[in-house]
C-alpha cells in the first residue's frame, strides 16, 4: 500500500528533467519518489508519472479539488447535497476534523474498531504537510465515500498546510490553514448549530450529585431540541464537549447572552476530555443570576477565537 508523505518539486540534472515530486512510503516503511509533469498538481486531472522507483512500474495519480475541511464540531453544511461547506475554518493542531468530499474520497465504508483511530482505514491514508515543509500521517477514525474523520496531528506548525488523502492511485491535495486555537462545540443534531451534546452535573446541598440531560427529542421532527434546565438553589455545571481549545495560554471563556445581556463564564475545568483523541470538554457554572432566562446563547472562546453557538434554554 501506499502512503501519500508531502508533494514537492523535484530536479534530475542527469536526465535534465523538472517536474513535481509526490514522495511515498510503501507498507515497510520504504520510500519511493515519483516525478509528475511539472505544474501537475496545480489543476484537476489525471496525471502519470514520468518518473520512478526502479522496477516499481508506473504510477497514476487523479487530483482533484473536491475536498473541505473543518472541525468536527463546529462546521455547517450547506447547499443541495451533502460535504458542501457554508465556508472555510482553521483547523488547530490535535484537532478533531472532517474532511468533505463530492463522491468516491474512499471507496467503502470503515472505521477504527476503538477510540484509537488507526493510520489508515479502508486503503485510506491522510497526510498533512504544516508550513514548516514537515510532513505527518494523521490517524483515522472513519472514512466514507463523502467523509473522514480525524485528529489532526498534534504538533503541526501553524499557517498553511496541505492535506494529501492518498487512495488507491487517487491523490487528493487539498489547502488548509492551521492556527494555534480554532474551537468548536459538538451540537446534539450534529450540524454545529442549536442544542449542545453536553449534559448538566448538579451538586445539592448535601453535597451529592445527579447528571441531567439538557435536550429532549423532537417527537414530531425527530430532532433534539432544548429540555428547559431548573436552576433553584443547586450549584449547577453546564458540561460541553468541544475540539481545538488547544493549551490555550490566553484565557479561555463561555460566553453567554440571554435577556439579561452579555457575561463571560470561566470554567471550572477546560481541557482534554481524556478518553478520545482530539475531543476536549469543558466544566462551565451556571450562575443563579440566569434564572428565568429562557433562551440562551454561549460561545467557547480561546484567545479571542470563537466557537460555533449553542444554545440552551433556562426557567
Amino acid at each position: 500500500m501506499l502512503h501519500a508523505v508531502r508533494p514537492d518539486v523535484f530536479s534530475d540534472s542527469v536526465n535534465g528533467l523538472l517536474g513535481d515530486q509526490l514522495d511515498f512510503a510503501d507498507s515497510s516503511g520504504a520510500g519511493n519518489a515519483y516525478m509528475f509533469p511539472l505544474g501537475a498538481f496545480a489543476q484537476p486531472g489525471s496525471y502519470t508519472a514520468i518518473q520512478g522507483p526502479v522496477n516499481t512500474g508506473t504510477l497514476t495519480v487523479q487530483v482533484t479539488d473536491d475536498l473541505t475541511v473543518s472541525n468536527s464540531a463546529g462546521y455547517e453544511l450547506c447547499g443541495p447535497g451533502e460535504g458542501v461547506l457554508c465556508s472555510a475554518v482553521n483547523i488547530a493542531p490535535g484537532e478533531d476534523a472532517t474532511i468533505f468530499g463530492s463522491d468516491n474520497i474512499a471507496n467503502t465504508t470503515a472505521q477504527a474498531g476503538n477510540v484509537t483511530p488507526l493510520a489508515s482505514l479502508g486503503g485510506v491514508t491522510v497526510t498533512v504537510v504544516d508550513s514548516a515543509g514537515i510532513s505527518r500521517i494523521a490517524p483515522l477514525f472513519n472514512v466514507s465515500p463523502r467523509q473522514i474523520n480525524l485528529p489532526m496531528p498534534p504538533d503541526c506548525a501553524p499557517g498553511p498546510a496541505t492535506i494529501v488523502v492518498a487512495n488507491g492511485n487517487r491523490v487528493a491535495l487539498l489547502a488548509a490553514s492551521i492556527a494555534d486555537f480554532a474551537p468548536g462545540s459538538y451540537t446534539a443534531n450534529g450540524n454545529g448549530a442549536g442544542v449542545p451534546a453536553a449534559q448538566l452535573e448538579r451538586v445539592h446541598a448535601d453535597g451529592s450529585q445527579t447528571i441531567e440531560s439538557v435536550i429532549v427529542r423532537d417527537a414530531t421532527t425527530g430532532q433534539w431540541i432544548a429540555k428547559p434546565v431548573a436552576l433553584g438553589s443547586d450549584t449547577v455545571y453546564l458540561v460541553l464537549y468541544a475540539t481545538g481549545i488547544g493549551d490555550s495560554a490566553g484565557p479561555l471563556e463561555v460566553d453567554c447572552w440571554s435577556v439579561a445581556g452579555f457575561s463571560q463564564l470561566s470554567p471550572a475545568y477546560a481541557g482534554p476530555q481524556g478518553q478520545f483523541a482530539g475531543l476536549d470538554q469543558v466544566n462551565v457554572r451556571l450562575p443563579a443570576s440566569l434564572a428565568g432566562s429562557g433562551a440562551i446563547y454561549l460561545t467557547v472562546s480561546a484567545d479571542s477565537v470563537f466557537s460555533n453557538t449553542i444554545t440552551l434554554t433556562v426557567q
